[in-house]
């Protein structure tokens, strides 16, 4: 259907419609598509299933890529830490969401 042809997603959208739409077109296409996302948005990774992520910084005028599957250890580190804010606002919206969880 959309061979050979880049398809593009709004970089605004809410988390509710990339977890309804896209990460539900990415999980249908997967098998039988390439794809490459510019995120901060760590549904798309870890929703998605991602087999590599590429971590990217530029610090001192050097860029370097870490490059890994969301199983590695480093990789996971990197996600929490840039797409999560960090272990601690990581923790913090896991004990909220647990709490939430006990109420209902």
């Amino acid at each position: 259907m959309f061979r050979h042809r880049p398809l593009g997603f709004q970089d605004d959208l809410d988390n509710q419609t990339i977890y309804e739409d896209v990460i539900a077109l990415v999980r249908q296409m997967k098998p039988r598509t390439q794809f490459v996302f510019a995120t901060h948005n760590p549904n798309i990774p870890m929703l998605g299933d991602a087999e590599q992520v590429h971590v990217c910084s530029f610090m001192d005028d050097r860029f370097s890529v870490q490059s890994g599957g969301v199983d590695d250890a480093r990789q996971q580190t990197e996600i929490v830490n840039i797409m999560e804010g960090g272990r601690e606002a990581f923790n913090r919206h896991k004990e909220i969401y647990q709490a939430w969880k006990s109420q209902n």
